[in-house]
């Protein structure tokens, strides 16, 4: 019973990328429909328990026995992220109200705020002013609030493909900033003690889950980087 789950667990164990995108689109509509089922969460919000669920089921593939089904053991796992997700949402900060005149004129001032200020602009141009690379080629990660507890401020993050060494970097007077090229596996594995930042963190994980998930053939090899970092057992603290 469940040969076939546990087979194809087998196969993604040895690195097999056929298994992993059969894995990933077999189960992810499934999960969807699971998730959305038990919770009145959005679209959005389901897509993140989804792929949370997926990633975390791949770093622990070791721990399926084969006695019940691979998506039954699936569930258990989206079970705990959608109690994560109603646990977040019930603290997010509450939406400013469009009835109260100050908070209206709030809005307006941001609907104003010139172009170069919007996400993708100020990340393409922080990347070049603070690195000296450049790329046309940006994913939206989303964003996340950087203190709920006492702001409502948030923080985007994006993941810049095929960058090119253009320039030399344009940093302020108060900035000292070092740019540093490591593989892409050391940071799959986990930051290390010098980037402790939850925000990095999750900027990371969700970096993951979009290369784990995405169907572009030209992202193949870097998905199988992360596949391999993925399968490796942590090193000994």
């Amino acid at each position: 019973m469940y040969e076939s789950d546990r087979a194809l667990v087998a196969r993604m164990g040895a690195g097999d990328q056929r298994a992993f995108d059969e894995f990933f689109h077999s189960s992810a509509p499934r999960l969807a429909a699971f998730a959305a089922r038990r919770s009145g969460l959005d679209a959005a919000s389901v897509e993140d328990v989804v792929q949370n669920t997926l990633v975390k089921a791949v770093r622990n593939l070791a721990s399926y026995r084969g006695e019940a089904a691979l998506f039954t053991w699936l569930t258990e796992i989206c079970r705990h992220e959608l109690a994560d997700a109603r646990r977040k949402a019930a603290r997010r900060p509450p939406h400013d109200s469009l009835d109260e005149p100050d908070t209206a004129h709030r809005f307006e001032l941001r609907l104003r705020v010139p172009e170069r200020q919007e996400p993708i602009a100020a990340a393409a141009r922080e990347l070049r002013e603070e690195t000296g690379y450049t790329s046309s080629d940006f994913v939206d990660l989303g964003w996340a609030y950087a203190n709920p507890a006492t702001q409502n401020n948030r923080t985007w993050s994006f993941l810049a493909l095929n960058v090119d060494l253009t320039s030399p970097t344009e940093l302020d007077q108060s900035e000292d900033i070092d740019v540093e090229l490591r593989p892409v596996a050391e940071f799959i594995s986990g930051p290390g003690p010098e980037e402790p930042h939850a925000l990095h963190i999750g900027t990371i994980h969700r970096a993951v889950k979009f290369l784990l998930t995405s169907r572009d053939e030209k992202l193949a090899d870097l998905r199988r980087v992360v596949l391999d970092a993925m399968l490796k057992p942590p090193p000994p603290q």
